[in-house]
This record gives structure tokens, sequence and C-alpha cells, in this order.
């Protein structure tokens, strides 16, 4: 049996959606509704320190993403 790359991926994402779903659906809701309770304000805020990318960061990323895209031969990236 000979199956895609794109098929291959299509059934493991729809694969852990499900298994996902299942577990959130048993998980306990008690937990769920304390921190739904909560206020923001109780949360700390976790990106007060964290700082935007450089652009000469981001062409570096950019450069390593299209050699790598190159290197598989992926021609696109989705969503």
């Amino acid at each position: 049996m000979n199956i895609s790359k794109r098929d291959f991926l299509k059934a493991t994402g729809a694969s852990l959606l499900a298994l996902s779903t299942a577990s959130q659906a048993s998980s306990d809701t008690s937990s769920a509704l304390n921190v739904t309770n909560k206020s923001k304000n109780d949360l700390p805020n976790i990106t007060s320190d964290v700082m935007p990318i450089s652009s000469a960061e981001r062409k570096v990323r950019i450069a390593k993403a299209q050699q790598l895209m190159q290197q598989f031969n992926t021609s696109a990236l989705s969503t």
C-alpha cells in the first residue's frame, strides 16, 4: 500500500484531534471550573519580558526554512 505524505499527515492530524477531544471530554470538569473561576489578574504575565525577534533574526529564520524546504523538496506550507 502506498500512501502520500499529504494523506499521512491528514490521517495523523485527524487521529490526534480525536484523541485530544476524547481526553478533554473525559477529564475532570471540576478542575476546569476552578481554572475558569480565577480572574485574569490572578494569572502571572509570562510575556512581560519577551522581546520581539529582530529583522536580522527573522531573515536568518526564513533562510533556514527555505534551505530545509529545498532539502526536503517541499514547495509550500499550509495551515
